[in-house]
């Protein structure tokens, strides 16, 4: 066998291998199903004050079995998602840039849906405790 024959098979081993544990790992990333739903913020709270999204714009969350999706103000975000016992961690967010999300609500940018959770109200409040603080948002859907 000749070099180059022993390095196809080598490379193909390898891509069989990366494609095996891509699909498992990809199979078990999924979110706790009492999550799924579409929540609307309600506030989040930090050391420093307690802070609430205008009325004037939307700041939705969609959450489905892999995937968060978000509303800035003007701009949506998304991401894939799991959760690992209470814990919420997602890849970082892509968003459009469709304008200027400071214009619709100065605090956009502590707007994270990562971090430990819990289920309050009888699982129709969400709270999620990260860097920006406690983030509660309460279930519409």
């Amino acid at each position: 066998m000749t070099n180059t024959k022993k390095t196809m098979g080598s490379i193909r081993i390898i891509a069989i291998i990366l494609v095996t544990l891509f699909m498992c790992c990809h199979m078990h990333a999924q979110i706790d199903t009492k999550l799924i739903g579409k929540w609307s913020l309600v506030k989040i709270e930090s050391n420093q004050d307690t802070i609430t999204p205008p009325q004037t714009a939307n700041y939705d969350l969609i959450i489905s079995d892999t995937t968060f999706n978000f509303s800035v103000g003007i701009n949506t975000c998304g991401y894939t998602a799991k959760t690992i016992k209470n814990t919420i961690i997602g890849a970082f967010p892509h968003c459009t840039e469709s304008c200027c999300d400071e214009k619709a609500w100065i605090h956009y940018n502590k707007i994270d849906y990562q971090g430990d959770y819990s289920l309050e109200n009888d699982g129709n409040t969400l709270i999620i405790i990260n860097k920006s603080g406690k983030v509660y948002l309460d279930k519409i859907d």
